[in-house]
């Protein structure tokens, strides 16, 4: 099955969190810290960003 959405230019922003949060060590001091990956995608142009 195929689901068609239509999408405005503009209109709609989809956003998200991918899966599990990811470690981010601290070059300095070597301290951890955990993050998470956000991802927002364009409705109408599929345009990502991470």
């Amino acid at each position: 099955m195929v689901m068609r959405l239509e999408h405005q230019a503009g209109d709609k922003l989809l956003v998200d969190f991918a899966g599990t949060t990811v470690p981010v060590i601290a070059s300095g001091t070597g301290t951890v810290s955990q993050a998470q990956i956000f991802v927002a995608t364009l409705g109408c142009s599929h345009y990502t960003l991470c």
